[in-house]
Formats: C-alpha cells, sequence, structure tokens
C-alpha cells in the first residue's frame, strides 16, 4: 500500500513557508512495494543527472566570473 508521494523540491520550499509537509513510504509485503521502490529509484536517479548537469554549469559561470 503506498500513503503518498513526495518531491523533495517541494518538501523544503514548503516548509520553509510554513506550509505543513508530510513525508510517507510504502509498505506491506515485498513483492507489492518493490517495483514502486525500482520505479523511484529510476526516478532519483534522472534526478541526480540533472543536478550533476547543474552544478557543471555553475562551476563554469563561477571559473568565468573569477577570469
Amino acid at each position: 500500500m503506498l500513503k503518498g508521494l513526495i518531491k523533495l523540491d517541494s518538501f523544503f520550499s514548503s516548509g520553509q513557508c510554513g506550509v505543513p509537509v508530510y513525508k510517507s513510504m510504502p509498505y506491506g509485503p515485498i513483492e507489492l512495494v518493490t517495483s514502486y521502490l525500482g520505479r523511484r529509484a529510476i526516478e532519483n536517479r534522472g534526478v541526480l543527472e540533472k543536478v550533476k548537469k547543474e552544478r557543471q554549469l555553475l562551476s563554469r559561470e563561477m571559473k568565468s566570473r573569477k577570469s
């Protein structure tokens, strides 16, 4: 059974604005939650790739401003 989803960016921004945010997780037999957890892992990999690209761009910009 899945109790809810949360996006990390909305979690932090909403919490800082005073909006209550609840984090939840799937629970139940491993056969039922494994596919969900697999999908989330794939989704998170995409997020990490975007963050890596953003860090590279920021690093380049900072280096160009130093010169």
